[in-house]
């Protein structure tokens, strides 16, 4: 899909109607709606961002646990690349097949009225829209449910910039307005995230956000040489997976991963402000680094890696009462290191 036909080939795909086709479809080649994907790309001084655009009939990704917005297949900053696929097997609507810094809000470990509704009845998940609860079952994030209504996107795209909209409408629980807009800065190599988030139902909008961050930095397999660093000690709850060692204020990789194997950390060790969500990823082989902050607290903090991909999952809690709008933003800091390992002047000028 080209940019500038990005609003209309998008809003036309709203009718529910739609998703039961697509997953009664048995017969869907999986190879050829990833070629075919709608994307578009913005560029910004030394960046260019590819991004996938949500698509209910042909979108790279249309499960149910990630928000379908800004879905970011490239980064690529001074010859480096920062994001790409790093699963084996591709089916759309898998559940975390999906690219780059993506969302995902929760809301009791499910979406919004999951606890509450009954088999058959709905419940909500922001940036993707009102779903079908098929039984009494507690929540599955690898479930893809039934999408009973997934709102109307609207896209607006500039050179710079592209900005995502989902409108919801209410049904009596719950209902809302959610943006994202991405955009390069011109100056320096920066990408920033901001969020809107608007509560049109009459309840109040309690949940959780967290940002996978699905980085596959120059394709190199997690292992030695890749390190993240926190402005506090991060604490473990529980005993530290034996491919990485927490030093100080950093975790090392100090084995390589390879297979079905995982990381997965649950940390402590962070305030209530906001100067704490800073966390870098470093690959010191290749020389790629990035810093992500945030104008919100920590709310939860996991330190998650496959053998091709490293995921920091910081969470931000998110309160929004009826009639009102909450706002928040991500600011990412691309750099180059020097070969001794240590960071580039600019890097060392944004802490």
């Amino acid at each position: 899909m080209e940019s500038d036909a990005i609003p209309e080939a998008v809003n036309s795909l709203h009718s529910p109607g739609l998703v039961c086709i697509l997953f009664g479809c048995t017969m869907l080649d999986f190879a050829v709606a990833q070629k075919a994907a709608p994307h578009t790309e913005i560029h910004g001084g030394e960046i260019t961002l590819g991004i996938y655009l949500p698509d209910i009939m042909n979108g790279y990704y249309r499960g149910t646990r990630f928000d379908w917005s800004g879905v970011i297949n490239s980064l690529k900053f001074r010859g480096h690349e920062y994001f790409g696929q790093w699963f084996d097997n591709y089916n759309p609507l898998t559940h975390d097949a999906i690219t780059g810094p993506v969302n995902v809000f929760d809301t009791e470990g499910g979406g919004l009225g999951y606890t509450a509704a009954k088999a058959g009845g709905s419940f909500v998940r922001i940036g993707v829209g009102r779903l079908r609860k098929p039984d009494d079952s507690d929540y599955k994030g690898t479930f893809t449910y039934p999408i009973i209504n997934p709102g109307k996107w609207t896209i607006v795209k500039k050179s710079t910039w592209i900005e995502f909209t989902q409108q919801l409408p209410d049904d009596g629980e719950f209902g809302y307005i959610y943006r994202k807009r991405i955009t390069l800065n011109k100056d320096k190599p920066e990408m920033l995230i901001s969020y809107s988030l608007t509560n049109v139902s009459r309840k109040i909008i309690d949940t959780t956000q967290f940002n996978h961050n699905f980085f596959v930095m120059d394709g190199q397999t997690s292992g030695p040489g890749i390190v993240a660093r926190f402005p506090f000690e991060p604490r473990p709850q529980q005993t530290v997976n034996e491919a990485v060692q927490i030093r100080g204020k950093e975790i090392h990789f100090v084995k390589s991963l390879a297979g079905q194997q995982r990381i997965y950390e649950l940390l402590d060790g962070y305030s209530a402000e906001a100067r704490d969500y800073d966390i870098s990823i470093e690959n010191q082989i290749t020389g790629s680094g990035v810093r992500i902050t945030s104008d919100l607290p920590l709310a939860r903090l996991i330190f998650w890696s496959r053998p091709r991909v490293v995921g920091p999952e910081p969470y931000v809690t998110l309160r929004v009462a009826p009639g009102e709008t909450t706002h928040w933003q991500l600011r990412y800091s691309f750099y180059i290191l020097k070969k001794n390992g240590m960071q580039n002047k600019n890097q060392k000028e944004s802490q």
